[in-house]
């Protein structure tokens, strides 16, 4: 059968990626670098009938298979989905931040800063604080998704402080 090579677009902006994972971005695919190297070549591939599928099911496992081959058979080039590659990104990017946040909520004097202010800790409050954070606040962002960077957890880290 006909077979082509799966190539997906996460964003407009490749050279975040580019920073962020070994290898290039050459097209619409992030080519790992030879060093790598000293196998077959694995290669997403799919039905040409498959091609009118949802996007959004791009990471699922389906027809199509992705052999990581840092885990199993080292490859001579390696093409990763670019979606793929941005949502695992995400995935890391928000354990690493959540363990932070577990260290700051750990912390033996953040109990001020672990719920929201009360009316009756302080009455008015939400009259004088326009924008009132603290760190359930934060971790739920973070676990919805709503917090992409470090410096919108930053941020959020810091208007908590300047709110006290």
């Amino acid at each position: 059968k006909n077979r082509k090579l799966l190539l997906y677009e996460t964003s407009s902006d490749m050279s975040a990626l580019e920073g962020a994972l070994p290898g290039t971005v050459k097209g619409d695919v992030l080519e790992q670098p030879e060093e790598h190297a000293q196998g077959e070549r694995h290669l997403l591939e799919e039905d040409n009938d498959l091609s009118a599928r949802d996007d959004s099911d791009s990471c699922r496992p389906s027809r199509a298979s992705l052999v990581d081959s840092s885990l199993m058979s080292p490859a001579s080039s390696q093409l990763v989905p670019l979606s793929c590659a941005n949502s695992l990104r995400h995935l890391l990017f928000k354990k690493t931040l959540l363990s932070i946040w577990k260290m700051i909520a750990s912390h033996r004097y953040c109990g001020p800063f672990l719920k929201p202010v009360s009316d009756k800790q302080a009455p008015g409050y939400k009259d004088v604080v326009r924008r009132p954070m603290d760190l359930t606040n934060i971790k739920r962002r973070l676990s919805k998704g709503q917090i992409w960077t470090t410096a919108q957890f930053q941020r959020d880290l810091m208007l908590m402080f300047q709110n006290a």
